[in-house]
C-alpha cells in the first residue's frame, strides 16, 4: 500500500512541478542544487511535496525499518549468530530509521521557508541523506549475505547429502 501511494504521490508531484527527481532520492546535493530543484517545483509542487513528507515519507522509514530488522532477526536466528552480535544487528535498519526521519525534517523546514535559503539545513539534510542511502545499502547487503550463507547452508546440508545416498 505504501508502495503503491507513494508511486502515485511523487507522480502527481511530478507532473505538477515537471521534474524527474524528489531530493529525498539523489544519494548527495549541495545547497544549490536543493534551492534549483525545490524552485523547480514551484508552489503547488512543493505543497504536495510538504504533504509527502508528512505522510507518507514518515510512515514508509517505519515499514523498512521493521521489515529489515525482522528479515536480521530471522536470518540471525537461522545461522545461529551470537546473540550478542544479533542484538547490536537487528538495531542498524533503525539508524537508517533516524536518518531518514532527519532529512525528511530538514526538507520540510527548507519547504516551508523557501524562498529564504536554510543553507545549514540543506548540509544536515545533505549529511542525513547520505547516511540514509548507505545505512539502506548495508542493510540489503546484510540481508542479501544473509540469505546466500542460508542457501549455500541449506545445500550443503540438506539436498547434497541426500543426492550422495542415492
Amino acid at each position: 500500500m505504501t508502495v503503491f501511494l507513494l508511486q502515485w504521490s511523487v507522480a502527481t508531484l511530478m507532473t505538477n512541478a515537471s521534474l524527474s527527481e524528489m531530493l529525498d532520492w539523489h544519494l548527495s546535493y549541495s545547497v544549490d542544487q536543493v534551492y534549483t530543484l525545490l524552485k523547480a517545483y514551484g508552489s503547488q509542487s512543493r505543497e504536495w511535496y510538504i504533504l509527502i513528507e508528512l505522510t507518507i515519507n514518515t510512515l514508509t522509514p517505519f515499514i523498512y525499518a521493521f521489515l529489515f530488522s525482522f528479515s536480521i532477526i530471522l536470518i540471525c536466528n537461522k545461522l545461529r549468530v551470537k546473540e550478542q552480535v544479533s542484538k547490536s544487528v537487528f538495531l542498524l535498519p533503525f539508524a537508517a530509521l533516524l536518518a531518514d526521519l532527519s532529512e525528511n525534517i530538514c526538507i520540510i523546514l527548507m519547504l516551508i521557508n523557501y524562498p529564504y535559503k536554510l543553507a545549514m539545513v540543506a548540509k544536515a539534510a545533505n549529511i542525513f541523506t547520505y547516511s540514509k542511502w548507505i545505512l539502506l545499502m548495508a542493510n540489503a547487503a546484510l540481508i542479501v549475505a544473509g540469505i546466500v550463507i542460508v542457501g549455500f547452508r541449506y545445500i550443503r546440508f540438506k539436498v547434497a547429502p541426500k543426492s550422495v545416498s542415492q
